[in-house]
């Protein structure tokens, strides 16, 4: 979780990006403190949303506050994440979540929209019905277990749900 985002893709970190948004983490962008403005106020998103390279486009906003100081929730730190995960795993985020996620919830993935780079968008666009966000649901009430199977290590949910710093309510 501590492992540097210009570490897994260095090729969307050039020079100019600077020393802040080189230092965000994957822990970060989960935490949502990843400290660059969001993608998805009413302003931002038609930008975000019609850019070619989603990730891109999230890197180039401005940094508001250095990493892991305040919470700003950001559908570019999600999709962030989803480019990470294809970097990190060799596989797209939809084939890591078909075996590791939604396979095992029995949980069949409908449309999922990707962006012009060819990467799952991270934040939006899955198409899910509500038996299988209910699914989802019972997995994070039985702490990462569904029908007797371990599929989220352990004491994950409750780390995944603790406040870490308090909401920014000026933005």
């Amino acid at each position: 979780l501590d492992q540097r985002l210009s570490d897994i893709m260095p090729d969307y970190f050039p020079a100019r990006l600077g020393t802040q948004k080189r230092a965000v983490t994957l822990r970060h962008l989960l935490t949502m403190t990843q400290g660059f403005a969001a993608t998805n106020d009413p302003l931002a998103y038609p930008g975000w949303a019609h850019s070619p390279d989603h990730a891109r486009h999230t890197l180039g906003r401005a940094q508001k506050s250095p990493p892991g100081e305040k919470f700003l929730y950001s559908n570019g730190a999600a999709h962030l994440l989803s480019v990470a995960l294809t970097r990190a795993s060799g596989m797209s985020t939809r084939a890591f979540a078909e075996k590791y996620l939604f396979g095992p919830l029995g949980v069949p993935i409908g449309r999922w929209k990707m962006d012009g780079a060819g990467y799952y968008i991270g934040g939006d666009d899955l198409y899910l019905t509500p038996r299988a966000v209910a699914r989802l649901g019972a997995l994070y009430l039985h702490d990462g277990v569904f029908r007797g199977q371990r599929i989220l290590p352990a004491g994950w949910v409750c780390r995944s749900v603790r406040q870490r710093v308090s909401p920014d309510t000026e933005e």
